[in-house]
């Protein structure tokens, strides 16, 4: 059988191997409103080789290895980002969570109740 030709990313084939247009599906509507988190966070190792006891106030989530500290530039461990918000008085059914660019993998609690893990691009 021949194959069909696909146009775009919103196409797919049947059984027979024809390509069958589709329209675009959006996962989630653009709100107007947003919520910048780039301010007042709280870093601290909870295990790490070396040991890091200090903590550290940042913006925004960044690789530890970035900070002004001659022991998170060479670090395997793992450690607490915190920040406290007061989330804005809007109806909404769902909010995303934008954790940038996480380096390896987050695992999400809000107000001390786990919210899931995040191993993969993009880290929401």
């Amino acid at each position: 059988m021949p194959a069909g030709k696909k146009e775009s990313g919103n196409d797919s084939g049947d059984p027979d191997g024809n390509a069958t247009a589709l329209s675009e599906w959006n996962y989630y509507a653009d709100q107007p409103v947003s919520l910048s988190l780039d301010h007042g966070w709280n870093l601290c190792f909870t295990e790490s080789e070396p040991s890091v006891k200090e903590s550290f106030f940042i913006d925004r989530p960044v690789s530890w290895t970035t900070i002004n500290h001659p022991d998170t530039k060479r670090n395997s461990g793992t450690a607490l980002y915190s920040l406290t918000f007061t989330l804005p008085a809007l109806q909404a059914d769902e909010w995303i969570l934008d954790l940038g660019d996480v380096r390896e993998s987050a695992r999400v609690k809000i107000n001390g109740q786990y919210i899931g893990a995040c191993w993969a691009v993009p880290f929401r």
